[in-house]
């Protein structure tokens, strides 16, 4: 029952960037990536006797963008002129009306506008809705002549529609909404029209190649535009029953618009949401917490579909650094809109006192969209007409791994977020604002997902020019294996490896703030009588003791394994032991701590069996140093070498332990987990038998159990 209540209390969604704002910025990036791809299909489709049309192909792909955004401003700035002529509104006259307009001069109060609207009439519209309109420093409120008259006839349903549209202007979607339209406009005048009508008389198999790309782009364009018109309507409802109350007009309003058209599928091409959405928003905001899978899935569309364009764009001649620019460009639209969405879950997650829900589904739809986009690019087009691109087996081979890479990198990733989104909330909660632990969390994670999306696209080229100098099979392993040991002793690898523990576990430091708090300030919308509930405890300390056991008994077996290699083996051979046999030793022992930590706590224990393999690594490089000094002669780089190579190996093979036994661990727990009827057959038998302790255990050390069940059970506890 406490559950229920919980779940029925309103979390507040204005706590965090909202779906309309990541919606927004996700269109205009969709925008301009398809923009990148059309323009710089334009420029290659140039007839071959406008020499000085194609003097800078980055010239003409970027003043075709800045020509879409040019449109696009001219269309949203003069779009409220054109309305008020189009539809004849005529402002409001305090002289007409005197109590209407000081009406809505006490709800603008209400709403905390700094300056209110211009409210117009529409007096020929006799339906009773509004509209808020307008462009920066100029919004408008349309009333039409139905929504008049409920003044007079129906005040709340007059209060709930005109506080709906200041709810808008509160949550400063205006400029984002009217933008969104003018550069869906834009798209199709200064983009899709000149692309086909440069494909008139060209041959069919280019048009076809690039055609179907095309296509796909208006869609994804329509869809996200859709998408930040819904999410704005939504949004705005739960503003306005804020200042309206749940037992306002607005519900009673919503309740009488019709359903939208087009059956299950039609709610993702409308402009407007279900109204019964909307009505269930106002009581119960849970479902704007939850992570959406096609949210990720066009993110990851938008993101590759012009990352290898943009790329091009880069003013260096290194390739890498080109591809770790784009990154720095595309990594803040990953983690602004998939990232934040995570957070938000983790909210949601704190009051079911579980893990963000969601996260498999989420890195699905950003894998699969991160794939589909490249498909989509003209990069992937100019890949399919390479003469060196990898072919047949090959070609098979690197998709595979390519797919999974990008599927497994994003489940990780998106996995990291939730871990620190989960254990930062509760300090969060403690605070005024979580606006601090979420963005530092975000930052970190932009940065490694800069690095890694340059890395990704660094690689991938490979595709279109990997059959351009073939190589024997043992010169291609031995360029592998260099590579991948090249990636364990580099200090990148090991701060990444840290981070994934350090963050999340750091929270851990804050746990005398979580203790004292009472309640938050900012969590729900109002006033409530529930706290969140307290999680598992981080324990740190277990995993650092364990590491350090671990470390010790690890450098004994070393110990005795230097001993006795070192009298049988040369000194060269012995040096190779030290670089390369004991960091193998090593790794396994570290595996093995962390798989031993992972199992034993209960909330993120495979974080905490990394915490504890780094430790058991640092004492084991320790251990192996002051062992080797004894033998031989170790110098700084031998000892870089060494840390890296223990620490590394040991993190890469311990993660995998880790989730392992923590998935193990938690399956177990379930199985074996109490529940009411088990609670009190235990606890009549051990009344039965007069073992009080055990008894006391069962009710005070498990789930609470409550009358009905506990009557039910009567029969049970029968003392004879």
């Amino acid at each position: 029952m406490v559950a229920d209540r919980r779940m029925a209390l309103r979390l507040n969604p204005f706590a965090f960037p909202s779906d309309t704002d990541f919606r927004f910025v996700l269109l205009i990036v969709s925008v301009l990536g398809a923009s990148l791809l059309i323009y710089e299909a334009l420029y290659n489709s140039l007839p071959a006797n406008t020499a000085p049309l194609q003097s800078s192909r980055t010239a003409w792909v970027i003043g075709g963008v800045l020509l879409l955004l040019i449109v696009a401003g001219v269309i949203y700035w003069v779009y409220p002129v054109w309305k008020m002529r189009r539809d004849k509104l005529e402002p409001l006259d305090a002289e007409d009306a005197p109590e209407i307009v000081i009406y809505l001069a006490e709800l603008c109060r209400e709403a905390g506008l700094p300056s209110p609207p211009l409210f117009v009439v529409n007096p020929l519209n006799r339906t009773s809705t509004g509209l808020a309109f307008g462009r920066l420093g100029r919004y408008y409120i349309i009333l039409n002549a139905g929504l008049v008259t409920k003044f007079y006839k129906d005040r709340p349903a007059f209060r709930a529609v005109v506080l709906h549209e200041l709810a808008h202007l509160h949550n400063a979607d205006v400029d984002k909404t009217y933008f969104s339209l003018a550069i869906g406009l834009a798209f199709l005048i200064a983009a899709l029209v000149p692309l086909a009508i440069s494909r008139l008389g060209r041959p069919l198999g280019d048009t076809f190649n690039i055609g179907w790309r095309v296509l796909a782009l208006p869609v994804l364009v329509y869809l996200t535009l859709s998408a930040v018109l819904r999410a704005r309507e939504v949004y705005a409802d739960v503003r306005a029953s804020t200042w309206d109350g749940l037992a306002g007009g607005l519900s009673r309003v919503l309740k009488g618009l019709p359903q939208p058209k087009g059956g299950r599928w039609g709610r993702y091409v409308a402009f407007h949401p279900d109204p019964h959405d909307r009505r269930r928003a106002l009581s119960d905001t849970q479902h704007l917490f939850r992570m959406g899978f096609w949210e990720a899935f066009g993110t990851g569309i938008a993101v590759t579909i012009a990352f290898q364009s943009v790329e091009n764009f880069i003013p260096t001649s290194v390739p890498f650094l080109r591809a770790l620019g784009a990154g720095l460009i595309f990594a803040p639209l990953i983690v602004g809109v998939v990232g934040s969405s995570v957070w938000r879950a983790a909210l949601a997650a704190l009051a079911r006192r579980t893990m963000p829900r969601g996260t498999g589904r989420l890195a699905l739809g950003l894998g699969l969209g991160l794939l589909l986009g490249q498909y989509l690019s003209l990069a992937a087009l100019a890949l399919s007409t390479s003469k060196f691109a990898l072919t047949g087996l090959n070609r098979f081979v690197f998709d595979v791994l390519w797919i999974g890479v990008v599927l497994i990198s994003s489940w990780f990733f998106l996995y990291w977020i939730a871990a620190g989104a989960w254990t930062w909330m509760e300090v969060a909660v403690a605070s005024r604002s979580p606006r601090p632990a979420y963005r530092v969390g975000l930052i970190i994670a932009g940065i490694w997902l800069t690095v890694w999306l340059g890395l990704l696209f660094y690689v991938y080229p490979v595709s279109a020019a990997g059959n351009e100098i073939p190589l024997p099979a043992p010169v291609a392993l031995s360029l592998i294996q260099a590579a991948i040991t090249s990636l364990l002793i580099n200090p990148l690898t090991l701060l990444a490896f840290m981070s994934i523990w350090a963050f999340p576990l750091a929270a851990w430091f804050w746990r005398k703030r979580v203790a004292a708090t009472l309640g938050s300030s900012w969590v729900f919308l109002g006033p409530s009588p529930l706290t969140l509930p307290r999680q598992h405890p981080l324990r740190p300390g277990l995993a650092l003791t364990m590491g350090v056991a671990g470390g010790v008994i690890s450098c004994a077996l070393l110990l005795l394994l230097g001993f006795v290699l070192y009298s049988t083996m040369t000194d060269d051979e012995y040096l190779q032991w030290i670089i390369s046999g004991q960091p193998l030793v090593a790794a396994v022992m570290q595996a093995i701590v962390a798989a031993v930590v992972a199992g034993q706590v209960r909330r993120l224990g495979s974080l905490h069996g990394l915490f504890a393999a780094f430790v058991a690594g640092c004492v084991i490089t320790a251990g192996a140093v002051a062992n080797s000094l004894y033998y031989v002669r170790i110098d700084l780089l031998l000892l870089w070498l060494l840390f890296t190579s223990v620490v590394n190996e040991g993190a890469l093979l311990a993660l995998l332990t880790a989730l392992v036994a923590s998935v193990l661990a938690g399956w177990l727990r379930q199985v074996t987990a109490s529940n009411p009827t088990k609670t009190l057959t235990i606890f009549c038998h051990a009344l039965r038998s007069q073992d009080y302790h055990t008894a006391y255990n069962q009710l005070a050390n498990h789930q609470q159990v409550t009358e009905a069940q506990f009557a039910s059970q009567g029969d049970h506890c029968k003392l004879g």
